[in-house]
């Protein structure tokens, strides 16, 4: 009668043993497969998978093994792993696009394009002009933009020496 895998000498008898990841069958003799994985997930954080005799630790996608190669830690898909054409924010166990100010997602979510301001009318007494990422606004003649960037009001040609009276200026409204 002969042992499968170790044949244990004893004071007049013998025994058998299996090696690490097989354990002795009923009858025994032979060893089997132990399955690493039923006892506390095979000490595996995410996913434990039994192979002959031993096992191995996987993790779900946007995670991988530590060094310890038991336990999963977060992929950073921002470092490289990523499709957005501006700004990627890492989250847990995936990653999120962005999009600077003056630009909007398009329909997959990934890439960003140029968002049209002017089609909100942002300019007071002006003309909107976009820009990529911005706008700006232009006035007419005899007005100029106001400190808040949007607004154009009356030039007071009367205040600066770009009149052509030679006695009393009246300002008129763009004029």
């Amino acid at each position: 009668v002969s042992c499968q895998q170790k044949c244990i000498n004893t004071e007049g008898s013998f025994y058998c043993a299996c090696n690490d990841g097989y354990e002795l069958a009923k009858d025994e003799r032979s060893c089997i497969d132990q399955d690493e994985c039923i006892e506390n997930n095979g000490n595996c954080s995410n996913i434990c998978i039994n192979l002959i005799g031993s096992k191995v630790c996987a993790c779900e996608a946007g995670y991988k093994l530590d060094f310890d190669n038991h336990t999963c830690v977060d992929v950073d898909e921002c470092e490289s792993l990523h499709d957005c054409s501006h700004i990627c924010i890492n989250t847990e166990g995936t990653y999120e696009c962005d999009c600077p100010d003056g630009f909007k997602f398009g329909f997959d979510k990934f890439n960003c394009y140029d968002k049209n301001e002017c089609l909100d009318s942002p300019c007071k007494n002006g003309h909107c002009k976009n820009t990529i990422g911005s706008f700006v606004c232009e006035c007419e003649d005899g007005y100029e933009l106001d400190k808040d960037g949007v607004t154009c009001v009356d030039r007071d040609e009367c205040k600066d020496d770009s009149h052509d009276c030679s006695h009393h200026c009246i300002n008129i409204a763009g004029g």
